[in-house]
C-alpha cells in the first residue's frame, strides 16, 4: 500500500521541533495510527513517547509534532521510529517505519575575542537569539549578577565592562568557537538585596549552536545557585491529532523542560493538625465522660462518642420512599451511606418505568396485529357435590353451557374485529414482489447497498448472495428486520442476490434474483524512486515505492535527465534493481508502473554521481626511512624503557609524514569519531587499536600491490629519534618543545592541525605531542627479551597495546623520544596513529 512517510527537522527557540507526516495514497481509509519516535541517545528529551491519529481517509495527510529539549550535553543525534495502523479493508494491523534523519546539538568550546561595545552590537544584529526571563529569586540582585558572569567568565567568554545603575546590573559578553561560530551573551539583572530577576539572552551563528550554548549556560546557573530547588517543573504539552491541537493535556516531570521558571519559589508543604487530645470526640468535639462512651464507625473504624451514633441514626425520606440506616457510622461515611441507598431507589424507580413502558408497548403492538387486547371474564357454576340427584346435575350442567354461549355472544358483540383467540392468530406474510429488492445495475468501487420493500406480518428478513445465480452457494450475507444491508470491499466480478421476509409462523417466497457487475477502476500513481547520491565504487542499487494495484514495473536509464535516448534496464514486479560495474560518471533514472487498466507516470528522475574510490584520494605523504642501527629506551626514565639496547632494522620502510587525519579517516570509513573537531586536517583521535585494524584492511583490499600497518614499536622510535640519542630530537632543552610539539603548554588544552612545528631531521611532523600513536605491539612492562630486528612484539593477544608519542595535554617529559605508555585495544582516547608502508 502506498502509505508514504515524511519527516522534517527543525528549531524554534532553544527547542528542536520533529515532524512526521503521513500521507494515504491508498483508496481506503486507515485508521488507529500510532507514531513512536525513537532517540539514539539521551541527549534529548522528548514531550510524548508517543501520539495518535484516528484516521486518515484516501488520498489525505495529516501531520504530527514532537519538541525535543536537550538536557545539556552536545553532540549528534539520529531520530526514527514506527507508525502501526489499522487496514480497514484487510482487517489488520501494519506497522511503517520511519527513516533515520538526524540533527546535532554543537557543544560550546570557547576562545576568548576581546570587543568593545559597537563591534558587539554590529555582530549581535546578524545572530540569532533565544531570551529567559525568570521570575523573582531569593538572591541579591549583585549575588545573582556575579554567579551569572563568573559562569560566562569560566566558560572562556569575553566580558565587556558592565553597566551598573541604581537597579539593574547590565553585562555583555562575547566570544568565538572553535568552528569560528560566533557567541553573545546579555545579562540583566533587575531586583533589590533580598530578591532578584535575571533576564538572559543568548546568541549564535545557527540553531545547533545556540541550543548547546544556551542550555550550558543554564546547567551551570543551576549548579551555582542550586535554583532546581526553586523551580516550578511543571509543563503542560497538548496533543497533536494531525494539524490540529486537541486531545488531553500531560505534565512532564523534569527540571531542565521548564526553563522559564527559575526563580519560582514551591509552596511550603502544608503543617499537619495539630493532635486531638483524646478527652475530646474526633467528630463532634464532645468533651467525654463515662456517659459519653467511644464506640466506632462501621464503615472507617474511626473513633466516635454516643452522642454522634445518635446523630447519624434516623429515618430519611427520598422521591416518597421512606429508609433507614440504623447502622453506626461516622459523619463522612453516613453520607456515603445516604448517597448509596438514594442510587438504589433510584435503579429502582427505572426499573420499574422500564418494565411499565415495556408493557404498554406490548398492549399497542397487539391492536396493531389486530389481536385481541380486551379481557373476557368466564363465570363457572360451581360444581355440585355428589351427593345431589341427577336431575339437579342436568339442571346445573344447561345453565353453565347457558352461560358460556351468551358470554361468548357477548364478546363477540362487543369486539366484532376480535374473533379468534390470540393463540389462534395467523399472520400470513404477503410474497415480495419481482421489484421489492433493488440494487445498481454497476459499480466502480466495490461498495453498495441492496434494498428491499417492507413486508406485512414480516419479523425479520434474509440476503442470501452468490456468484451464479442458480444460488448453489447459499451464501447469507444479512439476516435481520432491517430492509437494506450495505455491502463494501467487492471485488471485480458479478454477485446474485435474492431475499424472503419470514416470522414465526413461517416464510414467504424468494424474491426475483437481481445481479450487480462490479467494475473497479484502479488508478495508478507514479512511483517514488531512490537511490544514493553518490558511489565509490560503481555498484549500487536503484530501488521505489511499490504501487497499490500496479501488475509490474519500468526501469530507464539514460546519461542526460531530458531522457532522450533512454535505456530499459528492467521491467518486472520487483521494486528495486541492482546495477553493477558503472564507470566514473552521472547517471539518471526513472520509472513508472503498469497494470491491465493503464500506466502510471513516469516518476522524478533522480541521479547518482559515479566516483569510484582509490588509495589516491587519501593523499598520503610518505617519508622513505632507510636501514641503520640505535639504542632503544633511555637510562634516566623508568623501568619500562629499560633495557637500554641496540635494534638493527635492515629493511627500508616508509612512514607516514604526519598523523592520519580526519579528513583522511573520514574518507575511508565514512564517519569522524574525533572529540576535538573544527578542521578536516586536525589529526582523527578516539579511534581504537581495534578501529585501526579494519581501516589497515581496507587499505589493503584497496591497494592489493602495497602493505599497509601500523609501526612497530621499534620502527616508531627509530623515526621519533632521526638519528638522535638526545630526550628529543633536537636535544634535551625542553624550552625549545615549542617549537615542535603540541603539548600541555602552548596547546591552549586543544589538538592541532598537522604539520604546523617544525618537522625532526628526518622530515617527520608531529612525532612529539600532539595525540598519542598506536603501535602494533603488545605491552611489555620492560624491554627484557624485547626483539632486536625492528619487529613487533607480541602478536595481537596481549591484553594491551602500546603508544607513543605523548598528547596536547600531556606535560614535556611525556613527549620524550623514548617514553611509552598502554591502553586496552578497544579504548578510543586522545589517540592516533601514523602508518607504515612495506617497501
Amino acid at each position: 500500500m502506498a502509505i508514504t512517510v515524511g519527516r522534517a527537522i527543525n528549531y524554534e527557540k532553544a527547542n528542536i521541533i520533529y515532524k512526521v507526516k503521513i500521507e494515504n495514497k491508498t483508496h481506503n481509509s486507515i485508521a488507529e495510527i500510532k507514531i513512536k519516535p525513537y532517540i539514539s541517545k539521551d541527549i534529548f528529551i522528548i514531550d510524548q513517547d508517543e501520539k495518535s491519529i484516528g484516521l486518515i481517509k484516501p488520498n489525505e495527510a495529516k501531520t504530527v509534532t514532537f519538541t525535543l529539549r536537550p538536557q545539556g550535553e552536545c553532540g549528534n543525534v539520529d531520530i526514527y521510529g514506527k507508525i502501526t495502523y489499522y487496514d480497514t479493508v484487510k482487517n489488520k494491523y501494519h506497522d511503517l517505519q520511519i527513516q533515520k534523519i538526524t540533527t546535532s546539538v554543537i557543544c560550546p568550546m570557547l576562545h576568548r575575542i576581546e570587543i568593545t561595545d559597537e563591534p558587539w552590537d554590529q555582530k549581535v544584529s546578524n545572530l540569532i537569539s533565544v531570551q529567559e526571563k525568570t521570575k523573582d529569586a531569593p538572591l541579591g540582585k549583585d549575588e545573582l549578577f556575579d554567579i551569572v558572569t563568573d559562569v560566562l567568565k569560566d566558560m572562556n567568554m569575553y566580558p565587556l565592562p558592565p553597566k551598573i545603575g541604581i537597579r539593574r546590573n547590565v553585562g555583555k559578553f562575547y566570544c568565538e568557537g572553535v568552528k569560528g561560530l560566533g557567541y553573545a551573551v546579555k545579562v540583566e539583572v533587575i531586583g533589590g538585596d533580598d530578591r532578584s530577576r535575571l533576564i538572559l539572552k543568548t546568541y549564535a551563528e545557527n540553531e545547533a549552536a545556540l541550543v548547546g550554548c544556551y542550555y550550558k549556560i543554564l546547567d551551570e546557573i543551576e549548579v551555582r545557585t542550586d535554583i532546581k530547588k526553586y523551580i516550578d517543573d511543571k509543563v503542560v504539552i497538548q496533543h497533536y491529532h494531525g494539524d490540529i491541537v486537541s486531545g488531553p493535556k500531560i505534565d512532564i516531570r523534569d527540571s531542565i523542560v521548564q526553563r522559564s521558571q527559575i526563580g519560582v519559589k514551591a509552596p511550603p508543604a502544608p503543617s499537619p493538625p495539630p493532635p486531638t487530645p483524646k478527652s475530646k470526640c474526633r467528630n463532634c468535639d464532645m468533651k467525654l465522660d463515662t456517659r459519653n462512651t467511644l464506640v466506632k464507625c462501621n464503615s472507617c473504624n474511626r473513633e466516635m462518642c454516643t452522642v454522634c451514633e445518635s446523630r447519624i441514626k434516623k429515618e430519611e425520606t427520598y422521591k416518597g420512599r421512606k429508609f433507614d440506616i440504623t447502622e453506626t457510622f461516622c459523619g463522612n461515611c453516613y453520607r456515603k451511606e445516604l448517597t448509596n441507598r438514594k442510587r438504589l431507589i433510584d435503579n429502582e424507580i427505572a426499573k420499574e418505568q422500564r418494565e411499565e413502558r415495556a408493557r404498554a408497548e406490548k398492549l399497542e403492538r397487539a391492536k396493531e396485529l389486530g389481536e385481541p387486547y380486551k379481557s373476557v371474564t368466564v363465570s363457572r357454576a360451581p360444581t355440585p357435590p355428589k351427593e345431589s340427584s341427577d336431575l339437579k346435575t342436568a339442571v346445573g350442567i344447561i345453565i353453565i353451557i347457558l352461560i358460556i354461549v351468551m358470554g361468548s355472544v357477548a364478546y363477540v358483540f362487543s369486539n366484532p374485529k376480535n374473533t379468534k383467540d390470540t393463540e389462534e392468530i395467523t399472520d400470513d406474510i404477503n410474497p415480495p414482489t419481482k421489484s421489492t429488492i433493488s440494487l445498481a445495475s454497476t459499480n466502480n468501487d466495490g461498495n453498495y447497498e441492496v434494498t428491499w420493500n417492507t413486508v406485512l406480518g414480516a419479523t425479520s428478513y434474509i440476503l442470501e448472495e452468490d456468484d451464479n445465480p442458480l444460488f448453489s452457494s447459499l451464501i447469507v450475507v444479512y439476516t435481520g428486520s432491517a430492509t437494506a444491508k450495505s455491502i463494501i470491499g467487492k471485488t471485480d466480478g458479478t454477485y446474485y442476490y435474492r431475499v424472503k421476509a419470514t416470522n414465526e409462523d413461517g416464510d414467504s417466497p424468494w424474491s426475483e434474483v437481481m445481479s450487480i457487475t462490479i467494475d473497479i477502476t484502479h488508478p495508478l500513481y507514479p512511483p517514488t524512486i531512490t537511490l544514493a547520491s553518490t558511489d565509490t565504487d560503481g555498484n549500487y542499487e536503484v530501488s521505489w515505492g511499490s504501487v497499490s494495484n500496479a501488475d509490474s514495473y519500468t526501469l530507464e536509464e539514460d546519461d542526460t535527465p531530458s531522457f532522450s535516448f533512454p535505456t530499459e534496464v528492467y521491467t518486472g514486479s520487483a521494486t528495486s534493481k541492482l546495477i553493477s560495474s558503472k564507470n566514473d560518471s552521472t547517471y539518471y533514472y526513472r520509472v513508472k508502473a503498469t497494470n491491465e487498466d493503464n500506466n502510471s507516470g513516469w516518476s522524478t528522475v533522480k541521479s547518482i554521481v559515479i566516483d569510484i574510490f582509490s588509495i589516491v584520494d587519501l593523499n598520503f605523504e610518505w617519508v622513505e626511512i632507510s636501514p641503520g642501527s640505535f639504542m632503544m629506551g633511555s637510562d634516566s626514565g623508568d623501568s619500562d624503557v629499560q633495557p637500554v639496547h641496540q635494534v638493527t632494522i635492515a629493511y627500508t620502510f616508509y612512514m607516514l609524514k604526519f598523523e592520519v587525519t580526519q579528513a583522511q579517516w573520514e574518507t575511508l570509513m565514512g564517519s569522524n569519531p574525533s572529540s576535538y573537531m573544527g578542521n578536516d586536517n586536525l589529526p582523527v583521535e578516539s579511534v581504537s587499536w581495534n578501529d585501526i585494524q579494519q581501516f589497515t584492511t581496507k587499505l589493503n583490499q584497496l591497494d592489493t600491490k602495497n602493505t599497509y600497518r601500523l609501526p612497530s614499536e621499534a620502527e616508531w622510535e627509530y623515526c621519533a629519534r632521526a638519528g638522535s640519542t638526545t630526550e628529543y630530537c633536537f636535544g634535551n632543552n625542553t624550552g625549545s618543545l615549542i617549537n615542535y610539539a603540541w603539548y600541555y603548554d602552548n596547546s591552549d588544552s586543544w589538538t592541532h592541525i598537522v604539520g604546523q612545528k617544525l618537522p625532526n631531521a628526518w622530515g617527520l611532523y608531529d612525532m612529539h605531542g600532539n595525540v598519542w600513536e598506536w603501535c602494533q605491539d603488545d605491552w611489555y612492562d620492560d624491554y627484557n627479551g624485547a626483539p632486536t630486528d625492528g619487529s613487533a612484539w607480541g602478536n595481537g593477544t596481549g591484553s594491551y597495546r602500546v603508544r607513543r608519542g605523548g598528547r596536547n595535554l600531556s606535560p614535556a617529559a611525556g613527549c620524550r623520544s623514548a617514553n611509552r605508555n598502554y591502553d586496552l585495544p578497544n579504548v578510543r582516547s586522545i589517540i592516533g596513529f601514523r602508518l607504515v608502508l612495506e617497501a
